[in-house]
């Protein structure tokens, strides 16, 4: 079910491209499909998109925009003037808003981002977080908060989670240029798959009797529990518990959820987000000249 995209991107040395979501159609007699339509005709009440109704676990690491996206920006001084002195034509590839809007409006709808998140300041290593606050909010957080808030209006039980657990090791050190680490302690995109699959692939193997592999365990128990009952079970090997509660039906509109924080000392939080949200959905509001009518796309398997 996942659509890989190639798109032009900035800058050259981020190599991750566009992921999309299929549409899988009807499953069959059982008609157990995940996704049997587009979620946007869902809300507007044109299909019934969610067919197989099963749990849910949804959610990002603290900090995605950090790792091979954010940090890409900081590689050279180069590329950062260039991001600074070609905003309007870099801003919507980058963030990737450039799909959402009209060609004629997207210099106008760069210059609000612009303002939003970095004021009338210079994009720099000083407001670092704000660049891989954009990059999050538009590639992984916002639109994970969207897509749960949709699925638990629809009747299935979402369970949403913010990662924040820090390491010893992150994936963006084999994506950047840099000797040192621009954001350094913030848990980036792909950060919490060494947790799950340690020494797969690039990733290093966890030292026996570390904190590292006990924290792997605890990871590893809860994601099992969940697939075993159909409910996570938060239970550390340092004796700590939570009861880690779905989406409830007073946060569904406004998209202001109670997340578990997935750390070496878990807890439920409420993320402040509402500004945000704010901004982009009265961006969507005002700009969107969406289709009604679904789009076929080329489709990837991977």
């Amino acid at each position: 079910m996942n659509q890989l995209t190639f798109w032009p991107r900035w800058p050259s040395v981020n190599s991750i491209s566009r992921f999309l979501p299929t549409a899988a159609g009807k499953g069959g007699k059982s008609n157990d499909s995940f996704f049997a339509s587009r979620p946007h005709l869902s809300q507007r009440g044109k299909k019934n998109v969610y067919y197989s109704k099963v749990p849910v676990i949804i959610g990002t690491t603290s900090n995605e925009g950090a790792s091979l996206f954010g940090a890409s920006a900081y590689v050279s001084e180069e590329s950062l003037q260039e991001l600074n002195n070609e905003w309007n034509k870099i801003a919507p590839l980058t963030f990737s808003y450039d799909i959402h809007f009209p060609v004629e409006n997207l210099a106008e709808i760069s210059q609000k981002v612009k303002k939003f998140y970095f004021g009338s300041e210079p994009i720099t290593l000083k407001n670092k977080q704000a660049l891989a606050d954009l990059y999050s909010d538009t590639w992984f957080l916002l639109p994970s908060i969207s897509v749960a808030g949709e699925l638990a209006r629809n009747g299935v039980s979402v369970y949403p989670y913010i990662f924040s657990y820090w390491g010893s090791w992150t994936l963006r050190s084999f994506f950047t240029q840099r000797a040192d680490d621009v954001y350094e302690g913030l848990t980036g995109h792909g950060d919490d798959i060494q947790y799950l699959f340690p020494g797969l692939m690039l990733i290093p193997p966890l030292k026996p009797g570390s904190e590292q592999e006990e924290f792997s365990r605890n990871f590893v128990n809860l994601w099992t529990s969940f697939a075993k009952y159909e409910k996570p079970a938060v239970k550390w090997s340092n004796g700590k518990t939570l009861d880690w509660k779905p989406i409830s039906p007073s946060q569904q509109e406004t998209l202001n959820f109670d997340f578990l924080n997935i750390d070496k000392d878990p807890s439920i939080i409420n993320l402040d987000l509402k500004k945000r949200i704010d901004f982009w959905r009265n961006l969507l509001i005002d700009y969107s000249q969406e289709e009604d009518e679904e789009t076929i796309l080329p489709k990837t398997e991977l």
